[in-house]
């Protein structure tokens, strides 16, 4: 019910200023804006979202992603966007809502996977720590693959730290529940930090492809391991 009254509020201020009543669409009203509305209006946008991800349902929080994205979309990338994203992808982890029986009901690996994928958009070092912190909870295949490319994604420079949490992350799949499209996801994104921050070296993550090189995956899987393992040691040699 809050949720439905709080995006009535939302509608009624994009309303108010004026979308749809010109072809230059949101993005163009929102230019348009004096500073003092442009504030307003971002000050009750997250005032919703924050509403909005607090909600006790899947769609209340898929509806605040998508105000999240929209928001980010409009330059609104600020501390309180961050915090809602890292909210959201602890659901059902870190934030849990238990029922009569005592069982977890907020486990929501879809909004878990899309938040990990919107952090992507905000290239910061908090979103990074985010991130690294969600490969050290997460137990879902499809989240961790998420996760690890929004690390590639946002590159930031790293000593190691970065790969050492990833080959964590992966191992420990591996050992119960090897997936493959967590492998490729950690194939591409050591290999994008090792050519950022010249960590060919690092014990490992060449540890670990080689590990996914001869493990329980897919042939095409093991060969791109491989592929990887050879460009390192190449690399290697020449620095």
């Amino acid at each position: 019910m809050k949720i439905a009254v709080f995006s009535i509020i939302l509608a009624a201020l994009i309303g108010s200023l004026s979308f749809g009543q010109t072809t230059g669409g949101f993005g163009q009203q929102a230019r348009d804006m004096t500073t003092e509305e442009f504030f307003l209006h971002n000050t009750v946008r997250i005032m919703v979202i924050n509403e909005m991800i607090r909600s006790d349902n899947r769609d209340g929080k898929m509806l605040a992603l998508e105000n999240i994205n929209e928001a980010i979309s409009l330059g609104i990338t600020g501390e309180e966007i961050i915090n809602a994203l890292g909210y959201l992808s602890s659901e059902g982890i870190r934030n849990t809502t238990r029922g009569a029986n005592g069982l977890v009901i907020n486990n929501f690996p879809d909004v878990r996977r899309i938040s990990a994928r919107t952090l992507s958009r905000l290239p910061a070092r908090e979103v990074n720590d985010v991130l690294l912190q969600l490969l050290l909870d997460e137990n879902e295949p499809m989240v961790i693959q998420e996760v690890i490319r929004s690390i590639g994604v946002i590159n930031l420079p790293d000593d190691g730290t970065t790969m050492d949490a990833i080959v964590f992350a992966v191992q420990r799949l591996d050992r119960n529940n090897p997936d493959n499209l967590v492998a490729v996801a950690a194939i591409d994104t050591l290999g994008t930090l090792a050519q950022s921050n010249n960590l060919y070296f690092h014990p490992g993550a060449n540890s670990l492809l080689v590990r996914i090189s001869e493990g329980i995956y897919t042939n095409s899987v093991k060969e791109r391991a491989r592929a990887e393992l050879i460009f390192w040691r190449t690399q290697s040699v020449h620095r």
